[in-house]
C-alpha cells in the first residue's frame, strides 16, 4: 500500500514538471505577459520590425509601397560641390527629364541667396539638413531645386519653425504618399519619391500645356495648386539668382 502511494506522488511530481516546462511560459517570457495572460513581444522584436521597415523606405506606420517610379539613371560621376558659393553640376542624363522645359532642369544657382529667401519666410528647411539633401538630390534627378522648394511653399508653407512639428513635417513637406502624417521618413528619401513623381507626370504633355499645370492633373486633388507652385517658382528664381 505504501509502495503504491510512493508511486502515485512521484507521478504527481512528474506530471507537475512536465507542465511547467511546456505549457508555462519561461522566466524570461514572464515580463512580457500582460494581465489578461498574453505574451507580448518584447522591446527588441518591435525594434527589429521598424528597422527593417525603414530600411525598406518606410516607415512601421506606412506600408504604401511606391505608386509611381522613376526609370531615370542617376550618375554618381559629378562631385557634390554643396556648401559652397554656387551650387553646380549637370545632374543625371534622365530621359524623362527632356519631358521638362530647361528651366524646370537643373540649374546652377547661389545657395546662400535659397537660405536667405528660406530664412525670410522663417522656413526650418534654410537648416543644413534639410536644404543640402533636397538641392543634392534634385541634382541627382536632373531637376531644378527651385521647383522643389516651391512645392513645400504651395504644401506646407515653407515648413515655417513656428510650426510646433516642423521637424517631422520638414521631412515629407511635399506631402508625397498623400501626406506627411501617413508617409515620414526623411527628406531625401520625400524628395526623391517627389522627383520620380514630376519626372513621370511630366510625359506626353501637350505642347499647349503649362508643365506644371500638368503634373497638378494627378499630384494635387486643388485644381489651382499649380498656380501657386508657379507663383514661388517663379519668385525664388528671380531671388536666388540676383
Amino acid at each position: 500500500m505504501v509502495k503504491n502511494i510512493r508511486m502515485i506522488y512521484i507521478l504527481i511530481i512528474a506530471i507537475n514538471l512536465l507542465y511547467y516546462f511546456t505549457l508555462v511560459p519561461g522566466v524570461s517570457d514572464m515580463d512580457n505577459v500582460n494581465n489578461q495572460g498574453v505574451v507580448m513581444p518584447d522591446e527588441q522584436d518591435v525594434f527589429d520590425i521598424e528597422r527593417i521597415n525603414l530600411a525598406e523606405g518606410s516607415i512601421n506606420r506606412s506600408l504604401k509601397k511606391p505608386v509611381i517610379n522613376s526609370s531615370s539613371n542617376e550618375s554618381n560621376n559629378t562631385k557634390t560641390t554643396l556648401g559652397k558659393m554656387y551650387i553646380r553640376g549637370n545632374g543625371a542624363n534622365s530621359s524623362l527629364a527632356n519631358n521638362l522645359p530647361q528651366e524646370l532642369r537643373w540649374e546652377d544657382f547661389k545657395i546662400e541667396k535659397m537660405k536667405s529667401f528660406l530664412n525670410s519666410v522663417h522656413s526650418i528647411l534654410a537648416e543644413d539638413e534639410y536644404l543640402i539633401p533636397l538641392v543634392d538630390t534634385c541634382r541627382r534627378k536632373n531637376l531644378n531645386a527651385i521647383l522643389l522648394v516651391a512645392i513645400t511653399g504651395q504644401e506646407q508653407s515653407f515648413v515655417p519653425r513656428s510650426k510646433s512639428n516642423a521637424k517631422i513635417v520638414a521631412n515629407n513637406p511635399f506631402n508625397v504618399y498623400h501626406s506627411w502624417m501617413e508617409y515620414n521618413t526623411d527628406i531625401k528619401d520625400s524628395t526623391s519619391i517627389a522627383c520620380n513623381t514630376i519626372l513621370n507626370l511630366s510625359q506626353n504633355r501637350p505642347q499647349n500645356v503649362d508643365p506644371i499645370q500638368w503634373i497638378n492633373r494627378k499630384y494635387a486633388r486643388d485644381q489651382n495648386w499649380w498656380k501657386g507652385v508657379n507663383k514661388f517658382f517663379k519668385k525664388i528664381r528671380s531671388y536666388v539668382h540676383v
